[in-house]
């Protein structure tokens, strides 16, 4: 700073345009008490000039790739601190008085006030890792963005099912058995190889379109615990820059992961979305039976299940797939001119991949023939219905109803929710007000599945 001295004593000078930010506060430190340590922490989006204006004092500063310890003594001279810097003021002599301007009003957030967590963040800047490198490095807490290929898939899996939102239809062995119908485009980001987040997704080139994802109900960014607010909006940034160069891309589909499937709050992606512009391109409304706390069903409802009950027919497991899928597809052909997203044989494969989390249900009549059925996925919290099938005559019969109240009271305990799935087509547009009728018959409320449409 400017110094001015004669026999009155000295002046010192500071005009904001010699600062290397505009200043939007400032504050002073004294009076701390010997042995006594101030700052203590980073800030992530805030930058400073540190002066000691009257006696002295040490500060630490590591920005990750370097620590040095610089004795402040000198009321001309400040000390620069620039964002994701950690910056400890000790050994203070009596009397002195710092001051500090920065360059953002208070904030709580944005601190790092760990140095071991400041240290895990940023301690890869002073390395050279060529694979992550060649991709993209956050600014603000150092993660990597890393294209997925096959020999991280045990790495992959290994962190879905730890994740906090992830569920196994992440799991590579799932999302893989039809990897010959997309061309795969899948991220993950780490910080020395540790996985913070993965994003499932696949592009078409032509259309210029990446896809999260277009073989899955859901995509979406699977994250781990620590995966907070900065990281995330970092992880769309970067992502967003990836895509565009790697792609040529223009546009990126999200599917969010519904909360129903959450095992820990994760709603950070969809304001990373928000922040980012995207905007809501589909809205598919689901049905589900909150199990802990069920509404009564509905008259109609009670009445076909004691129709169901008086010609006895019995629900059962099974693995018959072959009888299933020949209901199934007569079904939907007759009724709705459709053919199955799975055929028989990939329904088989993934129940042997999945036999715990994949099932098949069926309703048999009185001389044991099937006659209605459907394949349930089960998750942690929650229990979903796929492809849920009847022929006319169990129709008439209630035999669907059957198997539903049979469902709500197999998995009432050690589950929160059954979600029969969506009743609408067209994004959302057109709703089959016949289907969700019966579904909210069972007590069966509605559950979003949102798909955002974000430019890159």
């Amino acid at each position: 700073m400017d110094r001015h001295q004669d026999n009155r004593g000295s002046l010192c000078i500071a005009e904001w345009e010699d600062l290397p930010f505009e200043p939007k506060r400032m504050f002073w430190i004294y009076d701390v008490a010997p042995g006594e340590s101030r700052g203590c922490h980073a800030h992530s989006e805030c930058e400073e000039v540190v002066f000691a204006v009257s006696g002295a004092f040490d500060m630490f500063v590591d920005n990750g790739k370097e620590s040095e310890t610089v004795r402040i003594d000198n009321p001309a001279r400040g000390i620069y601190i620039g964002k994701n810097v950690w910056c400890e003021l000790k050994n203070f002599e009596p009397g002195t008085v710092c001051v500090v301007v920065a360059s953002v009003e208070y904030m709580h957030e944005g601190y790092i006030r760990s140095y071991e967590e400041f240290r895990r963040i940023f301690e890869h800047r002073g390395e050279d890792n060529s694979e992550t490198r060649q991709l993209a490095t956050g600014q603000k807490t150092g993660m990597c963005l890393v294209k997925y290929t096959p020999e991280r898939a045990e790495q992959w899996n290994k962190f879905v099912a730890r994740s906090k939102n992830g569920t196994f239809m992440i799991d590579r062995h799932y999302m893989d058995y039809h990897s010959d119908r997309f061309e795969d485009a899948s991220i993950m980001f780490v910080d020395k190889e540790r996985v913070f987040a993965v994003l499932p997704a696949n592009v078409d080139r032509e259309r210029g379109v990446v896809y999260s994802h277009q073989g899955l109900t859901y995509g979406g960014l699977v994250m781990s615990d620590e995966m907070d607010s900065v990281r995330v909006l970092e992880a769309f940034e970067l992502m967003r820059e990836y895509y565009k160069k790697e792609y040529g891309a223009r546009t990126l589909m999200y599917k969010a992961v519904p909360h129903i499937y959450w095992r820990q709050t994760s709603g950070e992606d969809e304001y990373a979305l928000y922040r980012c512009g995207a905007r809501l391109s589909a809205c598919g409304l689901s049905s589900c039976v909150n199990l802990k706390s069920p509404i009564a069903y509905e008259h109609s409802r009670r009445n076909a299940l004691k129709k169901a009950q008086k010609r006895q027919l019995k629900v059962e497991e099974t693995n018959d797939v072959e009888q299933y899928w020949q209901i199934l597809n007569r079904v939907l052909e007759e009724r709705h001119g459709l053919r199955p997203v799975h055929n028989s044989d990939e329904l088989r494969l993934l129940m042997s991949r999945f036999p715990e989390n994949i099932k098949l249900y069926a309703v048999r009549d009185e001389d044991g023939r099937m006659i209605a059925g459907t394949y349930i996925f089960i998750y942690e919290k929650t229990v979903h219905t796929q492809y849920m099938t009847a022929t006319e005559e169990a129709r008439r019969c209630g035999a669907l109803d059957l198997l539903i109240d049979y469902l709500i009271a197999d998995h009432a305990q050690p589950h929160e929710r059954l979600d029969f799935g969506m009743s609408t087509e067209n994004r959302g547009l057109w709703l089959n007000e016949g289907l969700i009728y019966q579904k909210e018959g069972f007590g069966g409320r509605g559950i979003c599945y949102n798909q955002y449409e974000l430019k890159l």
